[in-house]
């Protein structure tokens, strides 16, 4: 993909060049340097070396053996190809295939999903049941074993299980019955919320949601999404978003690259425009040297390591980040634009906007004390920078609004 990325922005100044060749009136000596530069881009094209693939074997199988000691040189008795006998003490029944392969992983795929090995669906439907709650039923997601916790519900887990392979093992199916569950969509708030905490203050028994904040890519998402700046995407190359040179300098092998001694390993960082970058986060480039910093001031994991668990912290740097962010900053204004855009016929504008932010933001109407609230603020803002800036004024009524509980928390 980085090969095709690196050919498509050569191929695309080689079109100019061809263009510039084909005017009239050229000097001599610029039609020259013309053709020395399109003979260079020609030699900078990439073509892949080698593919790597891997094949299933019918005939020809090396034997495996177990090892003395570890040691490589030293295999003790042959073993065959069997499964965890705590788990499957059966001999593993291993057919050839008939795409000419010699079975074992099409033995491994059968025993993973078979009813009769009910691991593979317990761990997903916990893992599932953890993004939604924000702790497993299990909580101990990379460890069913022995060193592990138990889980809180037995019975609910095994229910869940069952339900995930009776509907085809259909994520989207659990998904659905997750979120639409009295228990997901019970409230923070609780009537009696000392009462509660004293008979489950673990809140094991699931009587009240847990409060917690989205997940950095969700929370950026999210941001795009309310604000209307949200690209739909689907598929394609990855897109590099801005970082500061500061930190792009950081980095040697960023440096290298920049400086051209990469030896054409596409080893620095290519951003793209700016709104080609304002798709799903799932979307962005991920470099283990390089987080993007506003991911990463979120929790977001090292991508160099298995992650059962997100971490979830709340410090001073996030809320930095939601405040003076270029991202935080173009989606306000953005939608200020559009506040103000839709309350050019309004009587009141700042009734509009407020009404509107609210809606936008929160998908609801302002309380009584919160439209005051916002009017004093806009007031504020326009007195220090003047009647006719709205669009400022309106820009920070949006920063507030992201910034509170409302928008960053999931309740």
């Amino acid at each position: 993909m980085e090969i095709d990325r690196a050919n498509v922005a050569v191929q695309a100044e080689l079109s100019r060049l061809e263009q510039r060749l084909k005017s009239e009136g050229l000097a001599e000596s610029e039609r020259e340097a013309l053709k020395a530069r399109a003979e260079e881009l020609h030699g900078q094209q990439r073509k892949p070396e080698h593919a790597v693939g891997v094949r299933d074997l019918r005939d020809g199988i090396p034997a495996t053996f177990v090892l003395s000691q570890g040691d490589a040189g030293s295999p003790a008795e042959e073993v065959r190809p069997g499964f965890p006998a705590l788990y499957w003490p059966e001999d593993a029944v291993i057919e050839p295939s008939l795409a000419g392969g010699s079975g074992r992983r099409l033995a491994l795929a059968r025993w993973i999903v078979s009813p009769a090995n009910p691991w593979t669906a317990r761990v997903l439907v916990n893992r599932l049941w953890q993004q939604h709650f924000g702790a497993g039923l299990v909580a101990t997601a990379n460890d069913f074993g022995h060193t592990g916790a138990r889980p809180e519900h037995q019975d609910l887990l095994d229910w869940l299980a069952q339900e995930f392979v009776r509907g085809g093992w259909s994520v989207k199916s659990m998904h659905r019955l997750l979120v639409t569950s009295a228990a997901y969509r019970r409230s923070v708030d609780v009537p009696d919320l000392a009462g509660a905490g004293a008979v489950d203050a673990e809140n094991v028994l699931w009587g009240r949601q847990a409060l917690r904040r989205m997940d950095a890519e969700t929370l950026r998402d999210c941001l795009l999404q309310a604000t209307g700046q949200l690209r739909p995407a689907s598929g394609g190359a990855p897109r590099w978003p801005a970082i500061s040179e500061e930190l792009r300098h950081a980095q040697p092998a960023i440096l290298e690259a920049e400086e051209g001694k990469d030896d054409g390993r596409m080893q620095g960082w290519y951003a793209d425009a700016g709104v080609e970058v304002r798709v799903r986060s799932l979307y962005l480039v991920r470099k283990r040297c390089l987080p993007i910093p506003f991911l990463q001031v979120f929790d977001l994991p090292d991508a160099t390591t298995s992650c059962a668990r997100r971490d979830e912290t709340i410090v001073a740097p996030q809320a930095i980040m939601l405040l003076n962010s270029p991202e935080t900053i173009s989606c306000v204004e953005a939608l200020a634009d559009e506040l103000l855009s839709g309350s050019a016929e309004s009587g009141d504008w700042q009734e509009a906007v407020i009404g509107g932010a609210f809606e936008r933001l929160y998908l609801r109407e302002p309380e009584s004390e919160e439209r005051e609230a916002a009017r004093i603020l806009l007031g504020k803002v326009l007195e220090s920078v003047g009647e006719s800036d709205r669009r400022h004024a309106v820009a920070e009524l949006c920063r507030a609004l992201v910034n509170a509980n409302e928008f960053v928390f999931v309740d």
